[in-house]
């Protein structure tokens, strides 16, 4: 986004007024993709965007074909962007200084310059990049807001032109212009809502993280069990060890960005568990993404999966052993002391076993990883346990016409009520247990409103009694 914005008015002048409908039309367009996008991204948690989803739902040729025209259009696209930074500078040297660099050689050389500084950048970190594209982005974006806002005393009737200029039909020109007006949306820049929610609360606050996988394990899961004639599928604690540590890098890199002079860590963590532990006889911890039923029946008989309903779809289920211990959690607590923000635990982190020998040993196994934080933040002595998810509130009566928000409760209420055994009542049992064991506050509600849920005026607070002073003062 930017290079599409300050081509188009010169671009879409030729088509008069209409395209102002076709820029309506598109943005709308637009919105309804990234709807699309968002609820594709759930159902199928894997990498590749469009390319991902055409290749699950129609085989790997459609999918290649995906990602072949995307590149296609990619080269078109940094074409105009190259294209667009030419022309600037050419003409800014003229006007400027009345220096004519209009000929061949010239552009070639501003051209590759143009290639080489952000090339140059990229190589000098990620921090340096990340600094570079808040620069540049500020930059492009200030023009358009004074443009935006100051422009609007000086609109006056006779600049808009006629509503058709092309001499053809408004349906051609609107399809034309809302051509030119896609390229504007092709870059739009995405934004860490996790670490910028998460970052906010480390500046005033120790903060420890801990995170999910259950997506991440179940698709690679799926993946390496493809064909056991090449690979022998890998055991669920290796593959928790592995999501572990390549969301908690994601995680590390943007938090690292977002706290520039902040000391962050990543750890892969191992969790113990009972070896005769119940739930190794009734798997019920949801991984890997959702199916049909027919689909789900034949991928557990192929696979010897247990699958389970999820809401309206099914999903594979897997053993899911009480946690009791963070076998790291003596050098969790001395990172903290020191300031240091820690990602740990991800998906409650990796089961391991003592053996008969007293040697830890990796066992087939899922830790809910609500219970885990809040075994841990207890272990630690935090102030506040949040478990934060893309939900405003818990609910009571989910899903039925008399459901209610609850605001403010205690673990007693909460104890009374059902929650379904796979996604929210982890979660109402993990904040019940840490209120119960340190007397403390525990919450759960939306991740952007990680401030306001510390605060007390967002989200589901969970504390010992009804009169309990929220943490305002943590």
């Amino acid at each position: 986004m930017g290079t599409g914005i300050f081509l188009l008015p010169a671009s879409l002048a030729a088509f008069g007024t209409v395209s102002i409908l076709a820029f309506g039309i598109v943005t709308l367009g637009a919105l309804a993709l990234a709807v699309v996008f968002g609820r594709l991204g759930r159902r199928i948690p894997a990498s590749g965007g469009p390319y991902a989803y055409a290749r699950d739902s129609f085989g790997e040729f459609p999918g290649f074909m995906n990602a072949w025209s995307f590149w296609i259009t990619a080269w078109a696209g940094n074409a105009g962007i190259a294209v667009a930074w030419v022309g600037y500078v050419v003409h800014f040297a003229d006007a400027a200084f009345g220096l004519d660099w209009s000929g061949t050689a010239a552009q070639v050389v501003i051209g590759l310059i143009g290639l080489w500084i952000p090339a140059l950048i990229n190589l000098a970190g990620v921090t340096k990049m990340g600094a570079f594209q808040l620069v540049t982005t500020i930059l492009k974006f200030a023009p358009l807001i004074f443009v935006a806002i100051v422009g609007l005393f000086f609109v006056q009737s006779a600049d808009f032109g006629p509503f058709n200029a092309t001499g053809g039909s408004w349906i051609g020109a609107v399809s034309v212009s809302a051509a030119l007006v896609l390229f504007a949306y092709s870059g739009v820049e995405s934004v860490g809502i996790a670490a910028a929610s998460l970052a906010e609360l480390a500046r005033e606050h120790e903060l420890v993280i801990t995170h999910g996988n259950g997506p991440q394990v179940g698709v690679l899961a799926l993946e390496s069990a493809t064909d056991p004639n090449l690979t022998r599928p890998y055991p669920l604690d290796t593959l928790g060890a592995q999501t572990q540590g390549m969301i908690g890098y994601w995680m590390l890199q943007a938090l690292q960005n977002a706290l520039p002079g902040r000391q962050v860590i990543s750890m892969v963590n191992q969790t113990l568990v009972s070896a005769v532990d119940p739930a190794f006889d009734d798997p019920t911890k949801f991984v890997g993404q959702v199916y049909d039923r027919a689909e789900a029946g034949k991928l557990a008989a192929e696979n010897g999966w247990a699958v389970k309903p999820d809401g309206p779809y099914w999903r594979r289920v897997v053993p899911s052993p009480a946690p009791q211990r963070v076998v790291e959690t003596r050098l969790i607590r001395s990172l903290v002391r020191d300031g240091v923000v820690v990602v740990c635990a991800g998906g409650g982190g990796v089961p391991v076993i003592r053996n008969g020998n007293g040697r830890l040993q990796g066992i087939e196994a899922v830790i809910d990883k609500d219970l885990t934080g809040s075994m841990l933040a207890e272990a630690l002595e935090c102030d506040a346990f949040l478990i934060l998810t893309d939900v405003p509130r818990v609910m009571k009566g989910f899903g039925t016409p008399e459901q209610q928000e609850i605001r403010h409760t205690t673990p007693h209420e909460l104890r009374e009520l059902d929650f379904p055994a796979g996604s929210m009542g982890p979660k109402v049992e993990a904040a019940c247990r840490f209120v119960e064991t340190t007397g403390d506050m525990a919450a759960v509600g939306r991740l952007d409103q990680a401030v306001q849920i510390l605060e007390g005026t967002a989200g589901t607070i969970v504390t010992p009694n009804a009169t309990w002073p929220l943490a305002s003062t943590l």
